[in-house]
């Protein structure tokens, strides 16, 4: 049994991929179930690597951005445009 939950080992590796890489090799081998509790993980969670690890390779057990792909409240790129301009102008001028 792994002594330290996946979590744990995450937070300190220095190589994420080659972690995950043996998670989804032993997997493979012995099955997803015995894989989550060697590696004290959830089963979705050795699918999810597992999945990707079939998809796109070794290059695909990489951390995902976790940046928003969206903001419904962000402010339109023109008035962006205008406000930059407007400070531009005014920055530096005594009132």
């Amino acid at each position: 049994m792994c002594p330290y939950p996946y979590y744990q080992i995450m937070r300190i590796s220095k190589d994420k991929k080659q972690q995950r890489y043996q998670v989804v090799m032993y997997a493979k081998e012995y099955g997803v179930k015995p894989a989550a509790r060697l590696y004290a993980m959830t089963p979705k969670t050795v699918r999810k690597w597992v999945k990707r690890f079939k998809e796109s390779g070794y290059e695909a057990l990489s951390d995902l951005s976790q940046r928003p792909k969206h903001s419904p409240c962000a402010i339109a790129g023109d008035i962006v445009e205008h406000i930059v301009k407007l400070k531009a102008k005014y920055t530096g001028q005594d009132t």
